[in-house]
């Protein structure tokens, strides 16, 4: 009976490392899975963050490519007066109707151009 009573002890220590392992093996993929979920949602909002900059970036672009703003970016970088009267906003796609009928300065070339050719 000993011999049984042996037998069955290093069956019950066998069956409880098995327990163990397959427990410990269990735990650590719940641990990985909670950290990927944790990556994958931090991935997520960076994502939903670029496409927000990627949507404002393509509008901007699409002012940009519009030819009344290229005109008047073109009359306030060489200060030349200009037969429209509408302002284009930088930041915004709107034209707006200016307050008061303003003369842009003239950029020093033009001072110059005027001094000695006119």
């Amino acid at each position: 009976m000993s011999t049984n009573k042996l037998y069955s002890k290093i069956v019950l220590i066998i069956f409880f490392v098995v327990f163990l392992r397959l427990l410990s093996s269990f735990s650590r993929q719940i641990l990985i899975h909670i950290r990927i979920s944790r990556h994958l949602a931090q991935k997520q909002e960076e994502l939903k963050t670029l496409e927000k900059e990627n949507e404002e970036l393509r509008k901007r672009l699409q002012q940009v490519k519009d030819p009344l703003y290229l005109q008047e970016q073109a009359k306030l970088l060489f200060g030349l007066g200009g037969e429209t009267k509408k302002r284009v906003d930088s930041t915004s796609t709107k034209v707006t109707e200016p307050t008061e009928d303003l003369e842009p300065t003239a950029s020093y070339f033009s001072k110059w151009w005027k001094l000695f050719i006119y």
